[in-house]
Parts: structure tokens; sequence; C-alpha cells
């Protein structure tokens, strides 16, 4: 048959008048989350005594959650909350927090959720393990994370 042939078809020999056709194979439409956060960004600062200051910047483009919904870390506390240059109410439950998000036409420019936050971390040894007390996203993921210091 020769080296650059890739498919090949069988007919059946009972088929009268064979023909080759196409059927299309129909799936259900998978609702997912109009939303996404482009870039996320936290800087972390930390003092002598343990106390630390958080800044959780994201970039949002929002075509259909009224919320962004995120987790806390342990014991810390939200201070400001700003979407789009303005600031905001966030509305707090039990270690976590939705803020009102702006939603956006095919086409808008993304804009900046910039949360201030604040608690206090255990005291850190020379080999303890850290974890880092990062806010997190429920619903809407991020494709793209960085941390700094």
């Amino acid at each position: 048959l020769g080296e650059d042939i890739h498919q090949a078809f069988l007919v059946q020999p009972s088929a009268t008048d064979p023909r080759l056709t196409v059927q299309t194979k129909e799936r259900e439409v998978v609702e997912t989350a109009g939303a996404r956060i482009l870039l996320a960004e936290t800087v972390l600062t930390l003092d002598a005594s343990g106390a630390y200051r958080g800044v959780f910047t994201c970039h949002v483009d929002n075509r259909t959650e009224q919320f962004l919904e995120l987790t806390l870390p342990s014991e810390a506390r939200l201070w400001t909350a700003h979407v789009a240059g303005k600031p905001v109410k966030p509305m707090t439950g039990s270690g976590s927090v939705r803020i009102p998000i702006v939603k956006t036409a095919e086409g808008d420019l993304d804009y900046e959720v910039v949360l201030k936050y604040g608690g206090r971390m255990d005291s850190i040894g020379r080999f303890d393990r850290v974890e880092f007390p990062l806010m997190r996203s429920h619903e809407i993921h991020s494709e793209l994370t960085i941390l700094s210091d």
C-alpha cells in the first residue's frame, strides 16, 4: 500500500453500494465558571515577633460570578479590600471571605482585586517546616501564582 498511507477503511463484503459516512456524536455541554484569575501575587512581610502582613493582588476576568470566595489563613484578619481601584465591603464568615467582584463584558480588560490582611505565626526554628499564610480561592482558580517577600 505504500509508506504514506495513514488510514485505510474496510468495506463489508455483503454491502451493496458501499459509502463512507461520518456521524457526529453529541455531548453534553459542561458549564464552567465564567471567571478566571490571570495572575495572583502575594507579598508577605514577617517581623521578628511572628506578626505578618500580606498583600494579595489578583487580576480577574469575570463574566458570570458575583463573588470571589477565599479562605483566609488560620486566625488572620482581613484589613482592606479593593476591587478595580475602589474599596468594597467583604462578607466574612468562619475562615472565609466573599469579595463582591465586577462582571466584565467580552473584550473588557481584567481588573485588580487587592486584599490586605495580617496575623501572627508561631515562632520558626532552624529546621521547622513552614506553612506560609496564603489566601486560597474556592471556585475561581489562578492561572499563575507568585509569592514574594
